[in-house]
């Protein structure tokens, strides 16, 4: 039976702790709070990269852009860790080799992007990428398309996983290049569902 589970990247991770939309915030932690229900059957995962993102942006916030004060740090560091800690809230997901051989579907779709809309030409950096892959395993191995879903703040990686949805199978296979990994078992990389934060309802 598959199990309903959220990936979050840190983007949706920071609105819990120095997010600027309130309402952003309240999404995110519905989702959460549903968590800590009794009886719940939701797994929520944060990748380990990302984790290292939520430390670095929190940091960032502190000592460069200054926007919150050592007080409001020391709290934020304190409720992260508590969250993270063996799984409370938020599980850790470790990246591993299959992770790695899923970017080779997921770049070509950063192109096929960029070609379509030239005017959004931010690509998606490794640990997005790595994210998607992440989700996408993920969906695999709980043998459904909608008991997973990535939980993002950010409108290109949306994108990106609209597109994984959407085929453009012949246009990504063009820019794939054949290798030694290049086997993969039949409808072993679904395209992962996503949560875009911002226009979720």
């Amino acid at each position: 039976m598959s199990r309903t589970t959220y990936l979050f990247d840190a983007s949706a991770i920071l609105q819990r702790y120095v997010g600027e939309r309130p309402d952003w915030k309240r999404k995110v932690d519905s989702i959460v709070s549903r968590r800590e229900t009794p009886g719940s059957d939701l797994t929520l995962f944060i990748p380990t990269i990302c984790i290292v993102e939520v430390f670095k942006v929190l940091a960032q916030k502190c000592f460069g852009e200054h926007k919150i004060d050592a007080l409001k740090y020391k709290e934020c560091l304190d409720s992260f860790r508590r969250e993270i800690h063996w799984g409370r809230v938020f599980y850790p997901y470790e990246m591993n080799r299959y992770h790695i051989t899923a970017i080779d579907e997921v770049l070509p779709l950063d192109y096929i992007l960029r070609e379509r809309e030239p005017d959004d030409k931010q690509p998606l950096s490794a640990t997005d990428l790595l994210l998607v892959a992440m989700a996408s395993d993920l969906t695999f191995l709980n043998g459904s398309n909608d008991s997973v879903s990535l939980v993002t703040c950010d409108k290109r990686i949306k994108k990106v996983c609209d597109y994984f949805r959407s085929g453009y199978v012949q246009d990504r296979n063009a820019k794939k290049v054949p290798g030694p990994l290049d086997d993969p078992p039949k409808d072993r990389w679904p395209p992962p569902k996503v949560i875009y934060v911002p226009e979720w309802k």
